[in-house]
């Protein structure tokens, strides 16, 4: 398990960043020099609650499906995880949005230029 391996689950739903006992679902990452970058759900529909992060420092594997960048965890997410369900939920809202993802990538990874 690797940083372009979290990345490609993270771009296709299926990963959560759990920090401070808050799980969030992860919408687009991108690689940063220092990170990634990633934006939780409909981070893009709302500028003034803006949703992005910058999680800065070296990723390790401590077991399969968990990636971890300091305090930070990435998790990839189970069929009964509770978050699932949130996701499935906002993934049927958005897929009716005809939203161009690459695009929102590329916009994701400047934020924080």
């Amino acid at each position: 398990m690797d940083k372009p391996t979290l990345i490609t689950l993270s771009n296709r739903g299926l990963t959560k960043h759990v920090y401070e006992s808050i799980d969030r679902p992860i919408q687009h990452m991108v690689s940063h020099p220092n990170g990634i970058i990633y934006g939780e759900f409909g981070w893009f529909a709302d500028p003034s609650t803006h949703g992005t992060h910058l999680i800065e420092g070296v990723i390790t594997y401590p077991q399969e499906g968990v990636w971890v960048i300091g305090e930070h965890r990435f998790e990839e997410m189970l069929e009964d995880d509770d978050i699932w369900l949130v996701r499935i939920g906002i993934d049927n809202y958005w897929a009716n949005k005809n939203l161009d993802h690459d695009d929102l990538r590329a916009t994701l990874a400047k934020v924080f230029d």
